[in-house]
């Protein structure tokens, strides 16, 4: 009795399912990929200092912006149809001794008694990684100069949390428009939860 036609049957049945198992890979290999690159985080440091932060997913690192003190900015991406939303921006700065006065209940308590600005959230005491900090949220009138020489005024949410490390002040912030505040805070909470000091 001749068997080769069943065998042929049979080896031509494991060749369909091994053309499909591949196909399938093969759709999965690029979402794997993706999904991979889109998770990773990547670490920024703040020039000068021995800070370094995760960029939360969904922020990247802002090299536009240039200070004469140790800071990083980070924004949303571009949009597809190629501009940067300003806003909402994201900061971490190591604070002079002229701003910081070397005590953050100070420079809070200016800030507090400040007559343009309203309070959202009374200052509190936090941890960040291990370091005491000090929350405080308030919202304050902003004048953007425009490119024509006009200025316009807008109200800012400002989400501040303020820390100290070896004598120095920092202060991890966002500052957005009110109405999308809720959006991202979960972004300055990733940022800020994230800051070690290798040293």
């Amino acid at each position: 009795m001749d068997t080769y036609p069943t065998n042929a049957k049979f080896n031509s049945g494991n060749l369909m399912l091994n053309k499909l198992l591949i196909f399938i890979a093969a759709l999965l290999l690029p979402a794997t990929a993706y999904s991979e690159k889109v998770q990773q985080k990547k670490e920024a440091f703040l020039k000068d200092t021995p800070l370094s932060v995760m960029i939360p997913a969904g922020l990247i690192l802002d090299t536009s912006v240039y200070t004469s003190y140790p800071a990083i900015f980070f924004s949303l991406p571009k949009e597809k149809e190629g501009y940067t939303q300003v806003y909402p921006r994201f900061n971490i700065e190591q604070l002079n001794h002229n701003e910081g006065m070397g005590n953050i209940k100070k420079l809070i308590r200016q800030k507090t008694h400040n007559l343009n600005m309203s309070i959202i959230e009374q200052p509190s005491e936090i941890i960040i990684n291990g370091n005491k900090a000090t929350e405080f949220v308030y919202q304050a009138e902003v004048i953007f100069d425009a490119a024509n020489g006009t200025a316009a005024r807008s109200f800012m949410t400002f989400h501040e949390i303020f820390f100290e490390y070896k004598s120095h002040i920092y202060v991890c912030s966002m500052e957005i428009y009110p109405k999308k505040y809720k959006k991202y805070l979960s972004k300055i909470e990733d940022l800020c939860n994230s800051i070690k000091f290798t040293n």
